[in-house]
């Protein structure tokens, strides 16, 4: 169903204007102020068609020059002059301002739109932000998820609407394939919140020269660890606005190829509201420092834990949360930005946030770096798999699954078939993760990664204090319940490089699997990068808040992969190289 309300009001704001243009300007041989109208009480919304009203809730319009209707009109009306620029273009300038609800699938899809509204009007912008807000929120004609969506956006423009593309139009239908081209990865039609049955591009090395001159692949990829944003309304705006800057900082020093959100995005223990309006502001942030950030999240157990409502007498009332797992991975799904859930895991597995991601080569025809053969896909050959684990928490238990583990080794399995199936035949344009083949060894196994929100309980070694480990250890480890045989089977498997968790704020170190220098896996802690949530202490300081990065490259065959964690105020810190 079309935003029908919006568009009534762009129509009468029109109307009113044209109308207001053909009013005299002398009334009893006294000069009249287009303001005098409305001082004295002359009605404009009455010379409006009833059709136009009939489209404006009551709450908008209830009679009061308060309200948002007759506040946005009366602006208008003050501001003739400057608001000439609506007139311009006519009526069918705004006939299809506001797109139809179906496809209003992220910020963009409203800010562009009001921005190029605001600019014929720029005095009225807040009333006019104020009255959208209001139709919408209050229209029965309007899905709930498109309300808190338009909640959630920043509706500022900055003077410059092609720079506010904080989502755009992309289909959250859900279609069950794995949308990353991972042919491989999706086994049943997920219906956990999927995005876009079309998928974004495939996630891409690029080609860099490095420090020593050479050309190399390199994928970069920053972990944003417990944000929580939409804490007590005493401190949480602060704190979020504190996030929102750090998160800037963040992504325009690294500018990263993929970031993930590790969970405890939010803490909704304090939301009694829909949480995907303050998620959206994650997003909005991200996009604001980039608009071409791609991003991909897990949730931790404060995503969607139960709303804690708090009683002068002490009493403390617990109430479900209102936004689930699901509420949220589709919202996150639905901005183009997002690769969430693409190659998601099929309903059999526990948890909302399982996928792997696929990362291939820069596909530019290239094969052995420099050595240019047009006929080959060898270069868009998968080069690494990132596995994206619920730890669960929040409303469901807080483990690892038997059928995670299961999934997990059941995806490596059919990884390691193809490679040892493929063949030198190049000229088939497959999308099935394929063999790493830069120089067409078709054995080379696929390196993958993993994260997830909790750590497992064999992250223990890490704090006997004899291995060899980059970072800071500010607290225990709270681990999952159970995980399963998770660690196990990601070290089993030699392919994993590294497990990457959140949840204990005052960890950032990174260390070998049970002290083995000589293991390939190891177990990350990303730097706690929100000003919400606990707060630990360094060497007598509170700690800064951090990002960690993870670089990946490629010199010919050769792996490598390092990390680092990169301060809020730009330093870099807790380096470490397995």
């Amino acid at each position: 169903m079309a935003l029908l309300a919006p568009r009534f009001l762009l129509l009468a704001l029109v109307a009113i204007v044209s109308l207001i243009s053909t009013l005299p300007t002398t009334t009893h041989g006294q000069d009249i102020e287009p303001r005098a109208f409305w001082d004295n009480s002359f009605d404009i919304a009455s010379l409006l068609p009833s059709d136009l009203l009939d489209g404006v809730p009551s709450v908008c319009n209830d009679g009061s020059s308060d309200a948002e209707f007759p506040a946005a009109l009366s602006c208008v009306v003050r501001n003739l002059l400057q608001c000439s620029g609506l007139l311009l273009g006519g009526m069918d300038t705004f006939e299809d301002l506001v797109p139809a609800a179906e496809s209003i699938q992220g910020c963009g899809d409203i800010r562009e739109p009001f921005c190029n509204l605001a600019e014929a009007c720029e005095p009225c912008i807040e009333e006019f932000d104020d009255v959208l807000r209001c139709i919408v929120g209050n229209s029965e004609a309007i899905d709930a998820g498109v309300t808190a969506l338009v909640d959630s956006c920043a509706l500022t423009c900055d003077g410059d609407v092609s720079d506010v593309n904080g989502g755009s139009s992309s289909s959250s239908t859900s279609n069950g394939n794995d949308n990353n081209g991972n042919g491989n990865s999706t086994d049943e039609d997920s219906g956990k919140g999927k995005g876009n049955g079309n998928g974004p591009p495939p996630l891409r090395f690029r080609r860099v020269v490095n420090n020593q001159g050479k050309s190399v692949l390199r994928f970069k990829v920053l972990q944003l660890a417990d944000l929580h944003y939409g804490e007590d309304s005493w401190w949480g705006p602060q704190q979020d606005r504190l996030s929102t800057i750090a998160i800037k900082s963040y992504l325009q020093d690294e500018r990263p190829d993929l970031v993930v959100l590790s969970g405890d995005q939010l803490t909704a223990k304090n939301i009694d509201d829909d949480a995907r309006s303050y998620h959206g502001q994650i997003l909005d942030a991200m996009l604001k420092a980039d608009p071409d950030t791609k991003w991909a999240t897990i949730f931790g157990n404060h995503d969607d834990e139960t709303y804690s409502q708090n009683y002068n007498n002490g009493t403390v009332v617990q109430h479900p949360a209102k936004t689930s797992r699901v509420d949220l991975a589709t919202f996150d799904a639905s901005y183009p930005g997002s690769y969430t859930l693409q190659g998601s895991a099929p309903d059999s597995v526990s948890g909302t946030s399982n996928y792997v991601l696929s990362i291939r080569g820069d596909g530019d025809g290239d094969d052995n770096y420099g050595t240019t053969n047009k006929n080959t896909n060898e270069e868009d050959k998968v080069l690494l798999n990132m596995y994206l684990f619920d730890s669960g928490g929040g409303h469901i238990a807080s483990m690892n699954h038997q059928n995670q583990v299961e999934w997990f080794q059941s995806q490596q399995t059919k990884m390691s078939n193809s490679n040892s199936n493929s063949t030198s035949n190049t000229n088939t344009n497959s999308n099935t993760n394929t063999s790493l083949n830069l120089n067409l060894n078709t054995n080379t196994p696929i390196p993958a990664v993993a994260f997830q929100h909790i750590a497992t309980s064999a992250a223990s070694f890490a704090h006997r204090g004899d291995v060899l480990c980059g970072g800071h250890f500010g607290e225990g480890v709270s681990p999952v319940a159970s995980d399963s045989g998770l660690f196990e089977a990601l070290e089993e498997d030699g392919n994993v490089h590294f497990l990457s968790v959140g949840h204990d704020h005052g960890n950032d170190y990174c260390c070998p699997a049970n002290g083995d220098t000589n293991s390939v896996l190891s177990l990350c802690f990303g730097r706690h990068s929100g000003h919400g949530g606990y707060t630990t202490y360094r060497d007598g300081l509170r700690w800064k808040k951090g990002a960690r990065t993870y670089v990946f490259e490629y010199d010919e065959d050769d792996f490598t992969w390092s990390s680092y964690v990169r301060v809020e105020n730009g330093d870099v810190e807790d380096r470490y190289r397995p």
